[in-house]
């Protein structure tokens, strides 16, 4: 990841090392219009390992009533790693946030740590610190942004992006 200037985020404001765009304000200011997006997801879930899976099944169900099967595989993705680095990170509930329609689906986790993202500036992360650069590789746009009581990392997902086209279909797997 690259260097952090301070804790808002990259040292090139608007850039993320792996692509994707990084914004820090209100993720409505990517490009969505919050009033075309329909609530698929609200929930908290407290710092434990348990969390992660409860959280993931919970937006399998939710993308399926929505009939929204073709942003199933990177949302869990993404929704897996924000909620992974709120249990290891934070100690703090995680609340999810999650939105959509047929042309975007934007995955919020908020946390009650005030600490902002980046890398612990030791270079060999070893097998964690990865989940950023996943999300990263997975979202069309991704970012943060502090509130009062803590911060949301937010991801959006585009279903007509290039990244989408990655991806499996309905019923298919990996």
């Amino acid at each position: 990841m690259a260097a952090m200037d301070d804790e808002h985020g990259p040292s090139r404001p608007g850039a993320s090392p792996l692509g994707a765009t990084v914004e820090h304000a209100p993720a409505t200011a990517a490009g969505l219009d919050a009033a075309a997006h329909v609530v698929l997801l609200q929930a908290a879930y407290p710092p434990n390992v348990m969390s992660v899976g409860t959280a993931r099944l919970s937006l399998e169900a939710a993308l399926r009533a929505a009939g929204l099967d073709q942003f199933h595989e990177r949302a869990r993705l993404v929704l897996d790693e924000l909620v992974w680095n709120v249990v290891l990170h934070t100690g703090t509930d995680a609340t999810v946030d999650v939105s959509g329609n047929d042309h975007h689906v934007l995955v919020e986790v908020a946390d009650g740590s005030s600490r902002g993202l980046g890398p612990d500036g030791d270079g060999d992360r070893g097998p964690v610190g990865h989940g950023l650069a996943i999300v990263g590789e997975l979202a069309d746009a991704w970012g943060w942004r502090p509130t009062g009581h803590g911060k949301v990392v937010w991801a959006r997902l585009d279903g007509a992006s290039w990244r989408a086209s990655q991806w499996p279909g309905p019923g298919q797997t990996l």
